[in-house]
């Protein structure tokens, strides 16, 4: 009879336990930034103190996210568009690697030695073609970058492969085949933030993103459709908070900003960053001055090479973003 009480009892724990597992598993997945482990191969390799191989992070663009080691910094990407040189329609605003290490450093230019996550937003006015196609130093991930679906021999044992998702392409190049299949079978459609918005939203509105977010927006193919660039998992909460309550009231804009930044508290309530004007929304009518202390909190990971930044502002705010070209 003991014997028998005690499985009893270990079932009913395994009938409350299991549902239990099974909605932190929902959670974890469905986190922003979730770190979950991987095995790891010859172009997974740590960097510059970043977070320890076999670690991943999510990258979001529009309506597709995919994981990648948390290692990796972040750069640039090649761009469509008319350019001389470009055979293959494709010209690259700046140059190859990395420019904010796994950790956030910024870099002073590009290095190619890095594994990075690029974008097709311009890091310079210096534009030029014809080496999209060139064999890497590191290993990348392109997220956005308008190629066709397909395998590129890139030389040197590197091999560059596009899949479409949700209407937009990831692409990775390796000379690693496993874990280049790693992260492209991790592509997916992406829950956390909007994909697009047509303007930028009120703080008082419904319909906002997942509670503890950053969802950053900009043009990107029409001056009329704001697009999801990048999203993170909003920690410095606090800190933002205790920045915005110092800072003094931001003056009035009249000039429509063609970035944003969407901050979700975890309790749902929401700020605007406007980096146009430069000024944050903390509460309908209340608007506080964009300054270091009032951006370092949410400008974190690759934010600095997404976001343009103010056209006239704080010069001390150039580390959290590229910066006006031209």
């Amino acid at each position: 009879m003991a014997r028998r009480a005690r499985l009893s009892s270990m079932v009913d724990l395994r009938r409350h336990l299991f549902p239990l597992l099974a909605a932190l598993a929902v959670l974890a997945v469905t986190a922003v930034g979730v770190t979950v482990g991987w095995l790891t191969g010859p172009d997974d390799r740590r960097v510059h103190g970043g977070a320890s191989p076999g670690e991943v992070r999510t990258e979001y663009w529009r309506d597709a996210q995919v994981d990648v080691p948390a290692e990796w910094g972040w750069g640039s990407a090649p761009e469509s568009g008319p350019v001389e040189g470009a055979d293959d329609g494709l010209f690259w605003c700046g140059e190859p690697g990395a420019l904010v290490t796994s950790d956030g450093t910024r870099l002073q230019e590009a290095d190619p030695t890095m594994p990075y996550v690029g974008r097709p937003l311009g890091q310079s006015d210096m534009c030029q073609g014809g080496i999209a196609d060139a064999t890497p130093q590191a290993p990348y991930l392109w997220i956005g970058v308008p190629l066709e679906p397909g395998r590129t021999d890139l030389g040197g044992g590197w091999v560059r492969e596009t899949r479409e998702v949700n209407g937009s392409t990831v692409t990775v190049a390796t000379r690693d085949a496993a874990l280049r299949e790693r992260i492209l079978d991790s592509a997916r459609g992406s829950e956390n933030c909007f994909s697009e918005l047509d303007a930028m939203p009120a703080v008082d509105g419904e319909d906002h993103q997942q509670p503890g977010t950053v969802c950053a927006y900009r043009t990107v193919e029409s001056l009329d459709r704001f697009d999801l660039v990048y999203a993170a998992e909003f920690t410095g909460e606090p800190a933002f908070d205790a920045a915005a309550g110092r800072a003094g009231e931001a003056a009035s804009c009249e000039r429509p900003g063609q970035e944003f930044v969407v901050l979700t508290a975890a309790d749902g309530s929401v700020r605007v960053v406007d980096t146009g004007c430069p000024r944050i929304e903390v509460a309908p009518g209340d608007y506080r001055a964009l300054t270091p202390a009032t951006t370092e909190p949410w400008a974190t990971g690759g934010l600095p090479v997404v976001l343009t930044g103010p056209f006239l502002g704080d010069p001390r705010l150039a580390p959290w973003f590229v910066g006006v070209q031209g």
